[in-house]
Parts: structure tokens; sequence; C-alpha cells
């Protein structure tokens, strides 16, 4: 009998035009508009933002943006999306 632990219930994107919640962390690249299945480069950038949100629930791209945009991504704990 296997066991899985539920580490958050999903994502906010913080924008400058709103906040989105990504309930499936997959969905996170589709609101992003990243093809991580087929460009190399995504599915690279991906991979390091998914183990900052492991290791710290906060990245920042903002600096990345063109023109410059708030763009934070949060991670919502477990529990918190239900009392929303």
């Amino acid at each position: 009998m296997s066991k899985t632990i539920k580490l958050w219930d999903g994502i906010k994107v913080i924008t400058s035009d709103g906040i989105e919640i990504c309930e499936s962390p997959l969905k996170l690249w589709d609101v992003l508009g990243w093809d991580i299945e087929n460009d190399k480069n995504a599915s690279e950038c991906a991979t390091a933002i998914t183990t900052q949100l492991y290791c710290f629930g906060r990245v920042d791209l903002s600096e990345f943006t063109k023109p410059r945009k708030t763009l934070i991504l949060e991670v919502i704990p477990v529990g918190e999306l239900k009392k929303n």
C-alpha cells in the first residue's frame, strides 16, 4: 500500500494584471505560455522554477519580463485554497 503526501494545494500566479490560481503545477506552464514538452529551454527553466518553489515557496520572475511587470509565483499551502 502506497501513501502520498500532498505538498501544496496549488500555485498562485501574481501579475500586474491580477492573480490566477493554478491548482495543478502542470497548469502553471500553460498559464505562462510555455511548451515544456517540446521546448528544451522551457523544460529546463520549469525544472529550476519547480525546484525553487519546493525549496522556498516563492519565486519572483519580474526582472525577466519585458516590458518589466510583476510576475511572482507562490505556493498555496495545503488547506489554504479551501479557506479562500
